[in-house]
């Protein structure tokens, strides 16, 4: 992703962050609820569990030692995405993919979401 893309992207993010932000109502729901459930769970002073993105095991870089056993066939985002989803006790999916590098995260991170 060149620059140009990834500047374009963050304001997309942030015009979407500014229209969310002036909803009436204050981002709730018909009914009193919550758009995000986890408000409504810390507001009951509820735990919340996260789970870690899934993601294909890497290799060990050549870092020597005897060799590996074959490595598992990859899977693509999508499925990937579903073995988060299908994790039910999570409240949350974590992913920090764009920590330090977003321009080298986001195309990844945006195919999973």
């Amino acid at each position: 992703m060149d620059r140009r893309m990834a500047v374009e992207a963050r304001r997309r993010w942030l015009a979407a962050a500014l229209v969310l932000a002036t909803l009436p109502g204050g981002l709730r729901a018909q009914g009193g609820k919550h758009l995000n459930p986890l408000v409504t769970l810390l507001e009951q002073k509820q735990a919340v569990f996260g789970l870690y993105a899934p993601a294909n095991p890497r290799g060990r870089g050549g870092r020597g030692g005897a060799p590996a056993e074959p490595a598992p066939a990859q899977k693509s985002q999508a499925d990937l995405a579903k073995d988060a989803l299908a994790y039910a006790p999570a409240d949350y999916i974590f992913d920090g993919s764009m920590e330090g590098d977003f321009d080298r995260g986001y195309a990844t991170f945006s195919e999973f979401a």
